[in-house]
Protein backbone atom coordinates (compact mmCIF):
# COMPACT_ATOMS: atom_id res chain seq x y z
CA UNK A 1 0.00 0.00 0.00
CA UNK A 2 1.40 3.36 -0.53
CA UNK A 3 2.57 4.88 2.18
CA UNK A 4 1.08 8.98 1.77
CA UNK A 5 3.32 11.55 3.18
CA UNK A 6 2.41 15.28 5.38
CA UNK A 7 5.67 16.14 6.86
CA UNK A 8 7.91 19.10 5.67
CA UNK A 9 10.99 16.94 5.06
CA UNK A 10 9.28 13.78 4.91
CA UNK A 11 9.74 12.76 8.47
CA UNK A 12 7.24 10.43 8.47
CA UNK A 13 8.38 8.34 5.54
CA UNK A 14 11.80 7.68 7.47
CA UNK A 15 9.73 7.15 10.92
CA UNK A 16 7.51 4.10 9.14
CA UNK A 17 10.29 2.66 7.35
CA UNK A 18 11.52 2.07 10.98
CA UNK A 19 8.01 1.66 12.91
CA UNK A 20 5.44 0.43 10.51
CA UNK A 21 5.55 -3.38 12.34
CA UNK A 22 3.47 -1.32 14.87
CA UNK A 23 -0.04 -1.66 15.04
CA UNK A 24 -1.92 1.35 16.63
CA UNK A 25 1.53 2.82 18.13
CA UNK A 26 1.60 5.59 20.19
CA UNK A 27 3.78 9.03 19.54
CA UNK A 28 4.07 12.71 21.33
CA UNK A 29 4.08 15.87 19.28
CA UNK A 30 5.63 18.58 20.90
CA UNK A 31 4.96 21.91 18.68
CA UNK A 32 2.41 20.22 16.33
CA UNK A 33 1.04 22.93 14.83
CA UNK A 34 -1.41 22.01 11.68
CA UNK A 35 -2.85 18.49 12.20
CA UNK A 36 -2.14 18.04 8.54
CA UNK A 37 -0.52 20.50 6.84
CA UNK A 38 3.03 20.22 7.42
CA UNK A 39 2.36 17.18 10.25
CA UNK A 40 4.94 14.09 11.11
CA UNK A 41 1.77 12.06 13.44
CA UNK A 42 -1.25 12.96 10.45
CA UNK A 43 0.25 9.63 8.31
CA UNK A 44 0.17 7.22 11.31
CA UNK A 45 -3.13 8.74 13.04
CA UNK A 46 -4.75 7.64 9.65
CA UNK A 47 -3.26 4.36 10.46
CA UNK A 48 -4.78 3.76 13.63
CA UNK A 49 -1.71 5.27 15.81
CA UNK A 50 -2.98 8.11 18.63
CA UNK A 51 -0.93 9.93 20.55
CA UNK A 52 -0.54 13.78 22.27
CA UNK A 53 -0.47 16.85 20.70
CA UNK A 54 1.15 19.96 22.41
CA UNK A 55 0.11 23.51 20.37
CA UNK A 56 -0.31 26.89 22.48
CA UNK A 57 -0.84 28.81 19.24
CA UNK A 58 -4.86 28.93 19.27
CA UNK A 59 -5.88 29.02 15.99
CA UNK A 60 -3.62 25.70 15.50
CA UNK A 61 -5.03 23.92 18.53
CA UNK A 62 -8.69 24.74 17.32
CA UNK A 63 -8.11 22.71 14.36
CA UNK A 64 -6.41 19.59 16.50
CA UNK A 65 -9.48 19.32 18.72
CA UNK A 66 -11.66 19.13 15.12
CA UNK A 67 -9.35 16.94 13.36
CA UNK A 68 -7.85 14.46 15.74
CA UNK A 69 -10.67 13.49 18.20
CA UNK A 70 -8.67 10.28 19.61
CA UNK A 71 -5.61 12.20 20.20
CA UNK A 72 -4.92 14.12 23.32
CA UNK A 73 -4.39 17.61 22.22
CA UNK A 74 -2.89 20.22 25.22
CA UNK A 75 -2.58 24.01 24.50
CA UNK A 76 0.56 25.10 26.36
CA UNK A 77 4.05 25.59 26.14
CA UNK A 78 6.70 22.72 27.35
CA UNK A 79 9.85 23.68 29.33
CA UNK A 80 12.28 22.99 31.66
CA UNK A 81 9.78 24.14 34.92
CA UNK A 82 6.18 24.70 34.96
CA UNK A 83 4.84 28.33 35.31
CA UNK A 84 3.49 30.69 33.16
CA UNK A 85 5.40 32.60 30.15
CA UNK A 86 5.61 34.89 27.35
CA UNK A 87 4.73 33.34 23.89
CA UNK A 88 5.39 35.48 20.47
CA UNK A 89 2.91 34.30 18.21
CA UNK A 90 3.17 34.82 14.08
CA UNK A 91 -0.36 34.25 12.63
CA UNK A 92 -0.50 31.64 9.74
CA UNK A 93 2.65 30.14 10.40
CA UNK A 94 5.36 27.74 12.18
CA UNK A 95 7.45 30.33 13.30
CA UNK A 96 5.50 30.83 16.75
CA UNK A 97 8.46 30.49 19.43
CA UNK A 98 8.84 31.22 23.46
CA UNK A 99 12.24 32.84 22.64
CA UNK A 100 12.15 36.50 22.44
CA UNK A 101 15.51 36.28 20.64
CA UNK A 102 13.71 34.16 17.70
CA UNK A 103 10.91 36.52 18.15
CA UNK A 104 13.05 39.54 17.16
CA UNK A 105 14.89 37.80 14.64
CA UNK A 106 11.63 37.35 12.67
CA UNK A 107 10.27 40.76 13.19
CA UNK A 108 13.54 42.12 11.41
CA UNK A 109 13.01 39.62 8.47
CA UNK A 110 9.72 41.19 8.19
CA UNK A 111 7.35 38.87 10.53
CA UNK A 112 4.67 39.98 12.75
CA UNK A 113 3.73 38.69 15.83
CA UNK A 114 1.70 39.42 19.10
CA UNK A 115 2.58 38.48 22.93
CA UNK A 116 0.57 36.43 25.29
CA UNK A 117 0.87 34.74 28.55
CA UNK A 118 0.44 31.25 28.43
CA UNK A 119 0.85 28.18 31.06
CA UNK A 120 4.03 26.06 30.47
CA UNK A 121 4.20 22.54 31.72
CA UNK A 122 7.43 19.73 31.70
CA UNK A 123 7.20 16.94 29.07
CA UNK A 124 7.52 14.33 32.29
CA UNK A 125 4.84 16.62 33.79
CA UNK A 126 2.74 15.78 30.21
CA UNK A 127 4.12 12.26 30.47
CA UNK A 128 2.84 11.01 34.17
CA UNK A 129 -0.83 12.22 33.04
CA UNK A 130 -0.63 11.00 30.05
CA UNK A 131 1.35 8.38 29.01
CA UNK A 132 1.46 6.49 32.30
CA UNK A 133 2.93 3.37 31.19
CA UNK A 134 2.63 3.18 27.83
CA UNK A 135 5.29 2.85 24.83
CA UNK A 136 6.33 5.94 23.59
CA UNK A 137 7.13 4.66 19.89
CA UNK A 138 8.08 7.81 18.80
CA UNK A 139 9.01 11.72 20.15
CA UNK A 140 9.17 14.72 17.63
CA UNK A 141 10.03 17.97 19.19
CA UNK A 142 9.84 21.49 17.37
CA UNK A 143 9.76 24.58 19.07
CA UNK A 144 11.78 27.03 17.15
CA UNK A 145 14.69 27.32 19.63
CA UNK A 146 13.58 26.09 22.92
CA UNK A 147 14.47 22.46 22.45
CA UNK A 148 16.82 22.10 25.07
CA UNK A 149 14.68 23.32 27.66
CA UNK A 150 12.10 20.66 26.52
CA UNK A 151 14.87 18.15 26.08
CA UNK A 152 15.71 19.37 29.98
CA UNK A 153 12.02 19.25 31.59
CA UNK A 154 12.01 15.36 30.72
CA UNK A 155 12.49 12.52 33.09
CA UNK A 156 14.31 10.20 30.77
CA UNK A 157 14.87 7.67 32.65
CA UNK A 158 10.96 6.91 33.43
CA UNK A 159 10.19 7.42 30.04
CA UNK A 160 11.88 5.88 27.08
CA UNK A 161 10.85 7.33 23.66
CA UNK A 162 12.21 4.29 21.34
CA UNK A 163 12.55 6.95 18.32
CA UNK A 164 13.38 10.85 18.71
CA UNK A 165 13.32 13.74 16.11
CA UNK A 166 14.15 16.67 17.32
CA UNK A 167 14.94 20.03 14.64
CA UNK A 168 18.37 20.98 15.16
CA UNK A 169 19.12 23.97 12.60
CA UNK A 170 18.35 27.45 13.73
CA UNK A 171 15.12 28.99 12.73
CA UNK A 172 14.96 29.29 8.89
CA UNK A 173 18.67 29.13 8.51
CA UNK A 174 20.94 25.74 8.01
CA UNK A 175 22.95 26.90 11.39
CA UNK A 176 23.15 23.87 13.61
CA UNK A 177 21.71 24.13 17.61
CA UNK A 178 22.61 20.43 18.27
CA UNK A 179 25.24 21.14 20.35
CA UNK A 180 23.05 22.73 22.94
CA UNK A 181 20.61 20.10 24.06
CA UNK A 182 22.53 16.82 21.89
CA UNK A 183 25.05 15.86 25.64
CA UNK A 184 21.82 15.86 27.42
CA UNK A 185 20.62 12.87 25.36
CA UNK A 186 23.46 11.33 24.66
CA UNK A 187 24.12 10.62 28.59
CA UNK A 188 20.57 9.57 28.67
CA UNK A 189 21.48 6.13 26.31
CA UNK A 190 20.36 7.38 22.95
CA UNK A 191 22.54 7.08 19.84
CA UNK A 192 22.65 9.45 16.79
CA UNK A 193 21.00 7.22 13.80
CA UNK A 194 20.56 10.23 10.99
CA UNK A 195 20.55 13.98 9.83
CA UNK A 196 18.21 14.70 6.89
CA UNK A 197 19.53 18.52 7.14
CA UNK A 198 16.48 19.75 9.21
CA UNK A 199 16.45 17.08 11.97
CA UNK A 200 18.28 14.76 14.18
CA UNK A 201 17.29 10.87 14.59
CA UNK A 202 18.17 9.43 17.80
CA UNK A 203 17.47 5.39 18.69
CA UNK A 204 17.21 4.36 22.82
CA UNK A 205 19.79 2.12 24.07
CA UNK A 206 17.50 -1.27 24.01
CA UNK A 207 15.93 -0.45 19.98
CA UNK A 208 18.95 -0.31 18.34
CA UNK A 209 17.40 -2.45 15.73
CA UNK A 210 15.66 0.45 14.51
CA UNK A 211 18.75 2.63 13.31
CA UNK A 212 19.23 0.61 10.40
CA UNK A 213 15.95 1.33 9.16
CA UNK A 214 17.17 5.33 9.81
CA UNK A 215 20.01 5.58 7.76
CA UNK A 216 18.93 6.44 4.31
CA UNK A 217 16.78 8.92 3.10
CA UNK A 218 13.05 8.42 2.07
CA UNK A 219 13.51 6.89 -1.49
CA UNK A 220 11.65 5.07 -4.66
CA UNK A 221 11.55 2.29 -2.55
CA UNK A 222 9.73 3.96 0.69
CA UNK A 223 6.78 3.31 -2.01
CA UNK A 224 5.29 7.14 -0.97
CA UNK A 225 3.43 9.89 -2.51
CA UNK A 226 3.12 13.47 -1.17
CA UNK A 227 -0.32 14.86 0.30
CA UNK A 228 -0.26 17.82 -2.46
CA UNK A 229 0.21 15.31 -5.53
CA UNK A 230 -2.77 13.51 -4.04
CA UNK A 231 -4.83 16.33 -3.68
CA UNK A 232 -4.11 17.27 -7.72
CA UNK A 233 -5.22 13.67 -8.64
CA UNK A 234 -8.30 14.06 -6.66
CA UNK A 235 -9.24 16.93 -8.36
CA UNK A 236 -8.84 15.60 -11.64
CA UNK A 237 -10.44 12.91 -10.70
CA UNK A 238 -13.84 15.27 -9.57
CA UNK A 239 -13.34 17.28 -12.80
CA UNK A 240 -13.33 13.99 -14.85
CA UNK A 241 -16.64 12.41 -13.29
CA UNK A 242 -18.54 15.43 -13.47
CA UNK A 243 -21.85 14.07 -14.60
CA UNK A 244 -23.53 15.02 -18.22
CA UNK A 245 -26.53 16.75 -16.34
CA UNK A 246 -23.99 18.92 -14.96
CA UNK A 247 -22.13 19.57 -17.98
CA UNK A 248 -25.19 20.08 -20.23
CA UNK A 249 -26.50 22.98 -17.48
CA UNK A 250 -22.87 24.26 -17.90
CA UNK A 251 -23.30 24.25 -21.72
CA UNK A 252 -26.64 25.96 -21.17
CA UNK A 253 -25.62 28.95 -19.07
CA UNK A 254 -22.58 29.64 -21.31
CA UNK A 255 -25.21 30.16 -24.22
CA UNK A 256 -27.52 31.98 -21.91
CA UNK A 257 -24.35 34.68 -21.60
CA UNK A 258 -23.44 34.63 -25.36
CA UNK A 259 -27.13 35.68 -26.29
CA UNK A 260 -26.83 38.38 -23.13
CA UNK A 261 -23.36 39.38 -24.67
CA UNK A 262 -24.67 39.89 -27.82
CA UNK A 263 -27.55 42.08 -26.90
CA UNK A 264 -25.19 44.18 -25.09
CA UNK A 265 -23.50 44.22 -27.90
CA UNK A 266 -26.46 45.78 -30.43
CA UNK A 267 -27.12 48.13 -27.26
CA UNK A 268 -23.94 49.45 -27.65
CA UNK A 269 -24.10 50.03 -31.24
CA UNK A 270 -27.40 51.45 -30.65
CA UNK A 271 -25.98 54.07 -28.50
CA UNK A 272 -23.04 54.63 -30.49
CA UNK A 273 -25.51 55.92 -32.77
CA UNK A 274 -27.60 58.74 -30.82
CA UNK A 275 -24.17 59.41 -29.43
CA UNK A 276 -23.09 60.43 -32.57
CA UNK A 277 -26.69 62.09 -33.38
CA UNK A 278 -26.08 63.96 -30.25
CA UNK A 279 -22.83 65.11 -30.86
CA UNK A 280 -24.49 66.24 -34.31
CA UNK A 281 -27.05 68.47 -32.76
CA UNK A 282 -24.30 69.89 -30.02
CA UNK A 283 -22.23 70.99 -33.03
CA UNK A 284 -25.55 73.00 -34.52
CA UNK A 285 -26.30 74.13 -31.17
CA UNK A 286 -22.33 75.46 -30.68
CA UNK A 287 -22.71 76.85 -34.24
CA UNK A 288 -25.73 79.07 -33.10
CA UNK A 289 -24.14 79.99 -30.04
CA UNK A 290 -21.34 81.45 -31.53
CA UNK A 291 -23.77 83.15 -33.62
CA UNK A 292 -25.29 84.76 -31.34
CA UNK A 293 -22.30 85.58 -29.34
CA UNK A 294 -21.01 87.51 -32.20
CA UNK A 295 -24.08 89.23 -32.04
CA UNK A 296 -23.81 89.85 -28.98
CA UNK A 297 -20.77 91.29 -29.25
CA UNK A 298 -21.74 93.61 -32.11
CA UNK A 299 -24.72 95.13 -30.04
CA UNK A 300 -22.17 95.84 -27.17
CA UNK A 301 -19.61 97.36 -29.44
CA UNK A 302 -22.82 99.45 -30.91
CA UNK A 303 -24.04 100.12 -27.36
CA UNK A 304 -20.26 101.63 -26.32
CA UNK A 305 -19.95 103.63 -29.70
CA UNK A 306 -23.69 104.97 -28.63
CA UNK A 307 -22.44 106.01 -25.52
CA UNK A 308 -19.25 107.71 -26.63
CA UNK A 309 -21.06 109.83 -28.96
CA UNK A 310 -23.29 110.73 -26.07
CA UNK A 311 -20.73 111.43 -23.95
CA UNK A 312 -18.73 113.91 -26.74
CA UNK A 313 -18.38 117.13 -26.51
CA UNK A 314 -20.69 117.78 -29.61
CA UNK A 315 -23.29 115.92 -28.78
CA UNK A 316 -23.14 118.16 -25.42
CA UNK A 317 -22.90 121.24 -27.58
CA UNK A 318 -25.63 120.70 -29.79
CA UNK A 319 -28.01 119.81 -27.02
CA UNK A 320 -30.15 123.16 -27.15
CA UNK A 321 -30.61 123.04 -31.02
CA UNK A 322 -31.88 119.37 -30.42
CA UNK A 323 -33.92 120.78 -27.20
CA UNK A 324 -35.51 123.68 -29.63
CA UNK A 325 -36.11 121.23 -32.69
CA UNK A 326 -37.80 118.77 -30.34
CA UNK A 327 -40.14 122.23 -28.79
CA UNK A 328 -41.03 122.93 -32.22
CA UNK A 329 -41.95 119.53 -33.30
CA UNK A 330 -44.03 118.64 -29.88
CA UNK A 331 -41.77 115.34 -29.10
CA UNK A 332 -42.62 114.29 -32.74
CA UNK A 333 -41.50 114.98 -36.06
CA UNK A 334 -43.71 116.82 -39.07
CA UNK A 335 -44.34 114.92 -42.08
CA UNK A 336 -45.83 116.37 -45.08
CA UNK A 337 -49.43 114.82 -45.55
CA UNK A 338 -50.02 112.59 -48.92
CA UNK A 339 -52.96 115.16 -49.71
CA UNK A 340 -51.52 117.89 -49.97
CA UNK A 341 -48.78 115.76 -52.14
CA UNK A 342 -52.17 114.61 -54.29
CA UNK A 343 -52.96 118.66 -54.46
CA UNK A 344 -49.82 119.48 -55.91
CA UNK A 345 -49.51 117.05 -58.27
CA UNK A 346 -53.15 117.51 -59.21
CA UNK A 347 -52.42 121.75 -59.47
CA UNK A 348 -49.22 121.12 -60.87
CA UNK A 349 -50.76 119.42 -64.00
CA UNK A 350 -53.82 122.21 -64.59
CA UNK A 351 -53.89 124.79 -68.04
CA UNK A 352 -53.52 127.32 -65.10
CA UNK A 353 -50.36 126.02 -63.77
CA UNK A 354 -48.01 128.87 -64.46
CA UNK A 355 -50.43 131.22 -62.81
CA UNK A 356 -50.69 129.05 -59.88
CA UNK A 357 -47.29 128.29 -59.49
CA UNK A 358 -46.47 131.98 -59.13
CA UNK A 359 -49.09 132.36 -56.53
CA UNK A 360 -47.90 129.30 -54.45
CA UNK A 361 -44.54 130.63 -54.66
CA UNK A 362 -45.03 134.29 -53.66
CA UNK A 363 -47.59 132.31 -50.88
CA UNK A 364 -44.58 130.25 -49.75
CA UNK A 365 -42.44 133.00 -49.43
CA UNK A 366 -44.56 134.62 -47.44
CA UNK A 367 -45.68 131.85 -44.75
CA UNK A 368 -41.63 130.75 -44.80
CA UNK A 369 -41.17 134.19 -43.34
CA UNK A 370 -43.86 133.68 -40.45
CA UNK A 371 -42.54 130.81 -39.92
CA UNK A 372 -39.40 131.28 -39.03
CA UNK A 373 -40.18 134.38 -37.41
CA UNK A 374 -42.29 132.19 -35.16
CA UNK A 375 -40.01 129.45 -34.87
CA UNK A 376 -37.08 131.98 -33.96
CA UNK A 377 -39.34 133.79 -31.04
CA UNK A 378 -40.10 130.62 -29.86
CA UNK A 379 -36.51 129.46 -29.63
CA UNK A 380 -35.50 132.88 -27.98
CA UNK A 381 -38.26 131.76 -25.20
CA UNK A 382 -36.69 128.39 -24.74
CA UNK A 383 -33.40 129.64 -23.95
CA UNK A 384 -34.14 132.40 -21.92
CA UNK A 385 -36.08 129.97 -19.66
CA UNK A 386 -33.50 127.82 -19.99
CA UNK A 387 -29.87 129.43 -18.99
CA UNK A 388 -28.32 126.39 -19.54
CA UNK A 389 -28.72 125.85 -22.88
CA UNK A 390 -28.20 129.40 -23.58
CA UNK A 391 -24.90 129.54 -22.37
CA UNK A 392 -23.82 126.15 -24.33
CA UNK A 393 -25.31 128.12 -27.06
CA UNK A 394 -23.26 131.00 -26.98
CA UNK A 395 -19.83 129.32 -26.21
CA UNK A 396 -20.91 127.55 -29.71
CA UNK A 397 -21.52 130.70 -31.56
CA UNK A 398 -18.43 132.26 -30.42
CA UNK A 399 -16.75 129.39 -32.19
CA UNK A 400 -18.58 130.15 -35.37
CA UNK A 401 -18.16 133.68 -35.79
CA UNK A 402 -20.58 133.39 -39.51
CA UNK A 403 -23.41 131.94 -37.61
CA UNK A 404 -22.94 134.24 -34.89
CA UNK A 405 -23.44 137.47 -37.20
CA UNK A 406 -26.10 135.28 -38.20
CA UNK A 407 -28.26 134.80 -35.28
CA UNK A 408 -27.36 138.39 -33.37
CA UNK A 409 -29.49 139.98 -37.24
CA UNK A 410 -31.91 137.47 -36.70
CA UNK A 411 -32.15 138.38 -32.95
CA UNK A 412 -32.20 141.40 -33.78
CA UNK A 413 -35.29 141.63 -35.96
CA UNK A 414 -36.92 139.50 -33.89
CA UNK A 415 -36.61 142.02 -30.87
CA UNK A 416 -37.80 145.23 -32.81
CA UNK A 417 -41.19 147.00 -32.41
CA UNK A 418 -44.42 145.93 -32.85
CA UNK A 419 -44.58 148.37 -36.05
CA UNK A 420 -41.74 146.88 -37.70
CA UNK A 421 -41.51 144.73 -40.69
CA UNK A 422 -42.44 141.41 -38.42
CA UNK A 423 -45.49 141.93 -36.33
CA UNK A 424 -44.82 140.85 -32.54
CA UNK A 425 -45.70 137.46 -31.80
CA UNK A 426 -49.44 136.69 -31.39
CA UNK A 427 -51.39 135.31 -28.54
CA UNK A 428 -53.54 132.43 -28.26
CA UNK A 429 -54.12 129.89 -30.71
CA UNK A 430 -53.45 132.86 -33.68
CA UNK A 431 -49.55 131.86 -33.15
CA UNK A 432 -49.76 128.49 -32.55
CA UNK A 433 -47.55 126.05 -34.83
CA UNK A 434 -50.15 122.90 -34.83
CA UNK A 435 -53.20 125.48 -36.19
CA UNK A 436 -51.09 126.43 -39.20
CA UNK A 437 -52.88 124.67 -42.39
CA UNK A 438 -51.56 121.48 -43.69
CA UNK A 439 -49.49 123.15 -46.77
CA UNK A 440 -48.05 125.73 -44.54
CA UNK A 441 -46.68 122.93 -42.10
CA UNK A 442 -45.33 120.77 -44.64
CA UNK A 443 -43.66 124.19 -46.13
CA UNK A 444 -42.19 125.44 -42.77
CA UNK A 445 -41.09 121.87 -41.69
CA UNK A 446 -39.05 121.73 -44.64
CA UNK A 447 -37.86 125.27 -44.60
CA UNK A 448 -36.42 123.94 -40.66
CA UNK A 449 -35.40 120.86 -41.99
CA UNK A 450 -32.80 122.85 -44.51
CA UNK A 451 -32.00 125.56 -42.00
CA UNK A 452 -31.01 123.03 -39.76
CA UNK A 453 -29.16 120.80 -42.08
CA UNK A 454 -27.62 124.07 -43.01
CA UNK A 455 -26.36 125.20 -39.36
CA UNK A 456 -24.82 121.43 -39.18
CA UNK A 457 -22.33 121.97 -41.88
CA UNK A 458 -21.74 125.10 -40.85
CA UNK A 459 -20.82 123.47 -37.26
CA UNK A 460 -19.15 120.86 -38.50
CA UNK A 461 -16.87 123.18 -40.62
Amino acid sequence: MTFLSYAQNFEDVVLWRALKHIEAGFYIDIGANDPTLHSVTRAFYERGWAGVNVEPVNQFFSRLQSERPRDVNLQCAVGARKGEITFYSIPDTGLSTMDREVAHTHFEAGWRYTESNVPMRTLADICAEHVADKAIHFLKIDVEGAEADVVAGMDWKRWRPWIVVLESTRPLSQESSGVEWEHTLLAAGYQFAYFDGLNRFYVDDSHLDLADALKTPPNVFDEFMVDWMVDVGRREARVAELPAARLAAVQAALHEKEGEFDALQALYARQGEELNVARNHAGRLSAELRTVRQELQAVARLTAEISALRNSTSWRLTAPLRAVLDTLRGGRRVHAPQDVHRASEAAMSSPRAPALSARVRQQGISIAKRAVKRIGRAAIGHLRSHPTHKNLLLGLLARLPNLERAARRLYGSLSAPAGGYFPTVPTGNEGNWQDMPATNRWIASRLLRKSATSSTEDMEK
